[in-house]
C-alpha cells in the first residue's frame, strides 16, 4: 500500500484527527516550525495527548535538549507539523495555549493544508490478544548481550517499529541508543538486527508502560514482515 505525493486542503474532520493519531504513532519525532518576521522557529516535539472531548492536541518538547527551541514557539502563529511521511499546516482558528506543564495545546482545526508522500506498509499489533512480542538487547553499542528484554509490538514496517515495555525497564532505553533485536514474533534472525531509538513516550492509556520507537540500521524484507505479521 502506498500513498502518492500530494499537496491539498482537507476539511474532513476524521482525516485530520486520523492524521494526528498517525503522527502520534510515527517512529520519528515531529518537526514543528513557524515563520516569525523573516526567521523560522523550529522545534522537535512529541504529541503528548489528543483530547477529542476538547478537540485539542498537546505537544511537548522531545527532550530537555530541545526545550529552549520549544519555548520560542509563538502561540498566535500558524503551526507546521512535519512527520516522516506527512505534513500538515494548521489553519489557526484560535491562539494556542500553554498548559500548566509548559506544553503547547492546539485546537484541532476544521481545515488543514496537507502534504503526503509515498509511504511503506505498516502492520499494527496493538489490538492483538495475545500481543506479538520481540526479544531485544538494550545497550547494544555497549555489547550488554546478557540483558535481554521482552517487549510488546505496537507496529512494524520495513524501516522500523514501535513497542511497549514496562516502565521498570525504562532505564534500559534512551533516545539515540542502539539496541539489538534477536527475535520478533516467531521469526528469529540469523544475524541480529540493530536499530536506533528515535523516541520514548508514555504508553497510550497504559500507566505502567512506555512506548519506544526505533529505526532499523538496515531495512528488513517484505518476506520477514509478512512472517512476523502472521505470527
Amino acid at each position: 500500500m502506498t500513498l502518492e505525493a500530494s499537496y491539498r486542503t482537507s476539511i474532513l474532520k476524521k482525516e485530520i484527527i486520523d492524521s494526528l493519531f498517525e503522527f502520534k504513532q510515527e517512529l520519528s519525532p515531529i518537526l514543528i516550525w513557524q515563520n516569525d518576521g523573516g526567521k523560522r522557529n523550529i522545534a522537535m516535539v512529541i504529541i503528548e495527548e489528543i483530547d477529542l472531548g476538547n478537540q485539542s492536541v498537546t505537544l511537548r518538547p522531545l527532550d530537555n535538549s530541545t526545550s529552549v527551541d520549544f519555548s520560542k514557539l509563538k502561540l498566535n502563529h500558524p503551526f507546521y507539523l512535519k512527520a516522516e511521511n506527512k505534513s500538515i499546516v494548521f489553519k489557526q482558528e484560535k491562539p494556542a495555549k500553554k498548559t500548566p506543564k509548559g506544553f503547547i495545546q492546539l485546537s484541532i482545526p476544521s481545515e488543514v493544508k496537507m502534504f503526503e508522500k509515498r509511504r511503506e506498509k505498516r502492520y499494527t499489533f496493538a489490538d492483538r490478544d495475545p500481543m506479538i512480542t520481540a526479544d531485544i538487547y538494550p545497550g547494544a553499542s555497549l555489547d550488554i548481550s546478557s540483558k535481554i528484554t521482552n517487549v510488546d509490538l505496537v507496529n512494524i514496517s520495513l524501516s522500523g517499529m514501535c513497542f511497549y515495555c514496562l516502565k521498570k525497564h525504562a532505564r534500559l532505553f534512551y533516545v539515540k541508543d542502539k539496541i539489538k533485536i534477536a527475535k520478533i514474533g516467531c521469526h528469529s534472525f540469523q544475524r541480529s538486527v540493530f536499530a536506533e531509538i528515535k523516541y520514548i513516550t508514555n504508553g497510550t492509556g497504559v500507566n505502567d508502560q512506555i512506548q519506544v520507537g526505533i529505526q532499523f540500521a538496515e531495512p528488513i524484507t517484505e518476506d520477514i514482515l509478512k512472517i512476523i505479521y502472521s505470527s
